[in-house]
């Protein structure tokens, strides 16, 4: 188990193990769990940590980069959204690969693939496409749209959003 606290963002994180993230769950304001396959507590994501916590508690705990959150990706995502409209662009294409390498940690072994392409997906709304979609590796490992569509997450995904005008 590891225990960190980023005090830029007031979050702490506790991780109980590796695997392969599948979803989030968010179980009280302000604390998110990771869950893995086969329904696997991968870790904890404590926000707002300091009015949570006694400031000597929050002392102790290893200050580190916090792994990714969902809202790490979703502040870049709205970043690309806003700079595409400033430029009057009828659309925007984002790929998840990318976006991850400009937040950090991807390629890597714990880096957040599956949280960046669900928010990713998650964005879609009617009149956005799916450009590319990582090859089936045999994997039953799907994210649905609102759409109904049926994604397979991956590092090539790669959505075209339609901005609104």
């Amino acid at each position: 188990m590891q225990i960190t606290y980023d005090t830029k963002a007031d979050a702490m994180y506790i991780k109980f193990c590796d695997g392969e993230f599948m979803a989030n769950k968010e179980v009280e304001e302000g604390i998110i769990l990771d869950i893995g396959k086969d329904n696997v507590l991968l870790g904890i994501e404590i926000l707002e940590a300091s009015s949570r916590f006694r400031p000597e508690d929050l002392a102790r705990v290893g200050i580190q980069k916090m792994p990714l959150t969902a809202s790490d990706f979703q502040e870049a995502l709205y970043q690309e959204f806003q700079s595409a409209q400033s430029k009057r662009q009828p659309y925007v294409d984002i790929q998840a690969g990318a976006l991850h390498r400009r937040l950090g940690g991807y390629p890597g072994h714990n880096n957040r693939m599956p949280v960046c392409c669900g928010v990713m997906v998650h964005n879609m709304r009617a009149g956005d496409t799916t450009l590319v979609e990582p090859e089936d590796r045999g994997g039953k490992t799907f994210l649905v749209s609102v759409m109904g569509d049926k994604i397979r997450p991956g590092p090539r995904l790669t959505i075209r959003y339609k901005l609104p005008r």
